[in-house]
């Protein structure tokens, strides 16, 4: 699993609900945090160096075609209530995803 940190400059409610929209249409795990200026993306697959700064990159424009001022942050900054929130996301998707598959006879 890999923590993704940005900051994004949203200056309204509707700034940081278009991000929220933009990564959730992309499917991707992540929390958008008004107040701080911050989002944080989760991926759970494992991934290499290199998959990882394409990662950060990719994340990276996606923020950005929002028309948002964007910048990658050292994940340090991510404050703890932030990375418990995504934990409790990333098991609500694992159970839905457990809950879909059908049940073995």
């Amino acid at each position: 699993m890999t923590d993704f940190a940005y900051e994004v400059k949203m200056t309204c409610r509707g700034c940081s609900n278009a991000v929220d929209k933009a990564l959730t249409k992309a499917g991707l795990l992540h929390e958008v945090v008004f107040d701080d200026q911050l989002v944080v993306v989760r991926v759970e697959e494992p991934l290499d160096k290199e998959a990882v700064e394409k990662k950060r990159e990719e994340i990276l424009t996606i923020i950005r075609k929002t028309g948002k001022l964007t910048e990658v942050l050292n994940n340090s900054k991510i404050k703890e209530e932030v990375l418990k929130s995504l934990d409790a996301k990333a098991a609500e998707k694992a159970a839905k995803v457990t809950s879909d598959q059908p049940a073995k006879a």
